[in-house]
């Protein structure tokens, strides 16, 4: 694939799972367009960082559906937690091209800004965050 000359594309219903190709595809492109990651870095970047980053989302993803699928409004809430998650997973492009210290910060404000409503909403988004931070940190 040449990731240089891709566009960013985002899912076109944010209440969807972001597909882990997509995922991976929107980080790299943006890091090799911001020049901070060269070409060769890429597999790096992707099976150190990106990888464990998306399990970690659709494994919380998972959890979350089961504990809230006996609950009558379960469609609904699963949407919200999907579409902030999918917020926060974007928030992961800017590794390798930005400092850790500012994207932890933006991911953590987010959280704190959108995803507070709800309970299991708030466990996800600290759940991912933590993971992400604690990731980020590990691998300086």
């Amino acid at each position: 694939m040449d990731f240089e000359k891709r566009k960013l594309v985002k899912p076109k219903d944010e209440s969807k799972i972001i597909d882990e190709s997509m995922y991976v595809d929107l980080c790299v492109n943006y890091a090799l367009n911001t020049g901070w990651v060269q070409p060769e870095q890429k597999n790096i970047l992707t099976e150190q960082y990106l990888k464990p980053i998306y399990k970690k989302y659709t494994e919380v993803l998972d959890e979350v559906k089961s504990e809230v699928a006996a609950d009558t409004d379960a469609e609904t809430r699963i949407k919200i937690i999907t579409k902030r998650l999918g917020h926060i997973l974007e928030r992961t492009r800017r590794i390798g091209s930005t400092d850790r210290n500012n994207i932890t910060r933006e991911i953590y404000d987010y959280r704190d800004s959108f995803c507070q409503s709800d309970e299991y909403l708030e466990y996800a988004a600290t759940s991912l965050a933590d993971f992400i931070s604690e990731l980020l940190y590990s691998k300086s």
